[in-house]
């Protein structure tokens, strides 16, 4: 995966489709009645039949044109057929799905930063965000192909009353988690907005707006989940009030200052009242400036209430009522929201973001979030009593700044040294890591990494001898994986240890014929 800094291949002439399989179900098919006509009809003419090529038909829904000899158009769902950007709902006639179709003319040059942000988009491949499966430059107008998403935009929800506390944490992990990972893939959407967060029918949470221009910021994105956040405490939205979020209540301030969640409403618990401010006032001391502390801190806060329960199962697997945000998105039927405000791409014709508005948010203190989680038992957070480099075949000279890896704050990180020349440390030593010592044996059932260098391959090695001389000394008890922003490993069952390593393989891409690796955060549970 490239790093932030490589910009994705601009697909010029043809259509490339996006390799790999989705990690989720794909959407279901669209109801017989909304299948495009079949041979022979009007809109499934071929382009000789009419003539010359096909541009973007402005019929009327259900008979327009095809685009690209397999994309039937089947409703225009923002934008002008004839303006410089327009959204179809659309039906890929080769795969037999549903599918988004944007467009955007002119191609060429003044659509680079449209199908680079798509091929970078289309590398990310997560649970929380629609999939991007083609880009394609014709000149004259270029168009990427998108996932379909049927369910109820989160300001649908809203507009019934604030979430509690932990569906509001839960909704927002999720996709706080899938920004995390674009934005270690080198990604930013700008447009994480309440409308463009559905909740299908089987209560998966996705960011169904995935395609921009390339222009947004990280900061963007992170001010927009700490938006989402007080709007799921609240049903107050903070941020300017553009497209569904305009039918909620503004939030109050107080002296041009804006009031906390807590103050807003009574019983929304302080640490996710103050991490909602301290997102949306990223220029304070304690402002949240990464997608991943905001993933790890909501996923900790969520996990009060067992994942069981999210599904409306009890522990015996027995049905039980389920929380109101899954409730209300299960009726949902393919014909009541699809995909809320395109027109957030498209309204700007790609002309940039639009504004988040200017509100004075007042700086809060940090919280203390709740760090447990269930399993078969809560989970419960524990600390080591000693955290020291592993570097067996080294000279010790990395050990610098290891305590910036537990000490609190994702800003900050413990890093290698630079190697030179491949991602293996340079073929001088079999890893490098961090050796967690917590006293006794201790049994962990997993192991959170934070890290500012995704790309980097992690595994975790354990042991009860301090003095093994090799990694090979220390059993492998959660697998090798290369790492997002932020990774949990789940550590293998049975497992009692004293000593817990966070061993890294290879190194990430730092610039040329450069490799380095990081860790920011460690976070244990039992």
């Amino acid at each position: 995966m490239p790093d932030g800094s490589e910009r994705p291949r601009t697909v010029t002439s043809r259509s490339h489709p996006v390799t790999g399989a989705t990690s989720y179900p794909e959407p279901r098919q669209v109801p017989s009645r909304d299948v495009p006509p079949g041979a022979g009809s009007a809109a499934a003419r071929s382009d000789s039949e009419r003539g010359g090529p096909v541009s973007v038909d402005t019929r009327q829904a259900g008979s327009a044109g095809t685009v690209g000899d397999r994309y039937r158009l089947l409703e225009c769902v923002a934008g002008d057929p004839e303006g410089p950007a327009v959204a179809w709902r659309a039906w890929d006639d080769v795969l037999n799905r549903p599918v988004t179709l944007t467009v955007v003319r002119p191609g060429g040059p003044a659509a680079d930063g449209f199908l680079a942000h798509a091929h970078a988009v289309s590398a990310v491949a997560h649970p929380s965000l629609a999939r991007v499966w083609d880009a394609v430059d014709e000149g004259e107008r270029a168009y990427v192909v998108s996932e379909w998403v049927t369910g109820t935009p989160f300001t649908a929800l809203l507009r019934d009353g604030a979430l509690d506390a932990e569906s509001a944490a839960g909704t927002v992990a999720r996709v706080a988690d899938g920004v995390a990972a674009a934005h270690g893939a080198g990604v930013a959407f700008g447009g994480v907005h309440p409308d463009h967060v559905v909740v299908t029918g089987t209560g998966e949470v996705k960011l169904a707006q995935v395609v921009g221009d390339g222009r947004a910021a990280v900061t963007d994105d992170v001010r927009g989940l700490g938006a989402l956040l007080y709007g799921a405490l609240t049903a107050h939205w903070p941020l300017a009030p553009t497209g569904g979020a305009a039918a909620l209540r503004p939030a109050t301030t107080s002296s041009g200052h804006l009031l906390s969640p807590r103050q807003v409403r009574a019983g929304v618990p302080e640490d996710l009242s103050n991490l909602a401010v301290r997102a949306l006032d990223q220029g304070s001391a304690n402002g949240v400036r990464s997608a991943a502390a905001m993933a790890s801190v909501l996923g900790d806060r969520a996990a009060t209430a067992a994942p069981d329960d999210v599904f409306g199962l009890d522990q015996d697997g027995r049905h039980k009522q389920r929380p109101r945000w899954v409730a209300l998105a299960l009726p949902v039927g393919a014909g009541l929201i699809v995909l809320a405000l395109l027109g957030w791409l498209v309204g700007t014709a790609l002309g940039g973001l639009p504004s988040l508005g200017d509100d004075n948010n007042q700086a809060a203190s940090a919280g203390t979030p709740t760090s447990k989680a269930p399993t078969q038992a809560p989970l419960v957070a524990i600390q080591p009593t000693d955290a020291r480099l592993y570097d067996p075949d080294g000279d010790g000279q990395e050990a610098k700044d290891i305590a910036d890896a537990t000490d609190g704050n994702p800003d900050t990180s413990w890093r290698t040294a630079h190697y030179r020349n491949r991602a293996d440390l340079g073929g001088l030593k079999p890893g490098i890591g961090i050796e967690y010592d917590f006293g006794k044996p201790t049994s962990l059932r997993q192991i959170a990494v934070s890290t500012q260098q995704p790309g980097t391959q992690v595994e975790i090695r354990a042991g009860n001898d301090p003095d093994a001389s090799s990694p090979d000394g220390y059993q492998v008890v959660s697998p090798t994986r290369t790492m997002s922003s932020s990774d949990t490993f789940p550590i293998k069952t049975g497992t009692s240890a004293r000593y817990y390593i966070v061993w890294m393989t290879q190194l990430a891409p730092d610039g040329p014929s450069q490799f380095q690796g990081s860790i920011s955060e460690v976070a244990f549970k039992r």
